[in-house]
Parts: structure tokens; sequence; C-alpha cells
């Protein structure tokens, strides 16, 4: 059977994607703890990228190492032990909240 020839199209360069890797002192590969949506526990996370120009907040893709769950989390809501994140998950609700009001 005959070799299926391979495609000679290159992509431009404006299409790929720029992978964002450091932001606000925070690094890829880093672990964290945030408090995700819809829970109340922090989770112990890695970050993979960062997506500072998202439409609600700057944020970060990341992987919750417990469950190897990939997520996305505020970089407001990350922090760098437990305790800590805990008391972001407040700031965290009301900009989520001010943000959705804004929406309607």
């Amino acid at each position: 059977m005959p070799r299926k020839k391979k495609s000679t199209k290159k992509t431009p360069e404006k299409t790929k994607r720029q992978i964002v890797a450091t932001y606000k002192g925070w690094s890829t590969g880093d672990r964290c703890y945030a408090i995700l949506s819809g829970e109340s526990r922090p989770s112990l996370c890695e970050i993979v990228e960062f997506h500072p120009k998202d439409s609600i907040a700057p944020c970060a893709t990341v992987i919750e190492l417990t469950t190897g769950k990939q997520r996305t989390a505020a970089i407001v809501s990350i922090a760098e032990d437990a305790k800590t994140a805990k008391k972001l998950k407040p700031k965290w609700e009301k900009l989520y909240a001010k943000w959705k009001k804004n929406q309607k």
C-alpha cells in the first residue's frame, strides 16, 4: 500500500499560540494551593501556564495533584500555603460576584 504524502503547508507565525510562563512572581512548575470554583477546601496544584488577559481576571491553568485534573484558578486565589489560600477565598468570591453583576 502506498504511503500518504506529507502536507507541506506551514502554519503562519501569527496563529502559533504564545504560552506565558511567568506572572507576578509565579512561574510554570511552581506548586501552590488554591480554592477552585465549586470547592471549599484548598487543593495542592502545579502551575502549567498563565492567562493574564482572561475576561474575568488573570488566571492560571493548574493541575490538581491529588486527582490529576487540569483546572483554572484565578491568580487572586493562589497562595503558598493552604491557610493563606483559605483567607483569599472571600476576596475572589467578591471580585467574581462584581464581575457577574456587571455582566447582567
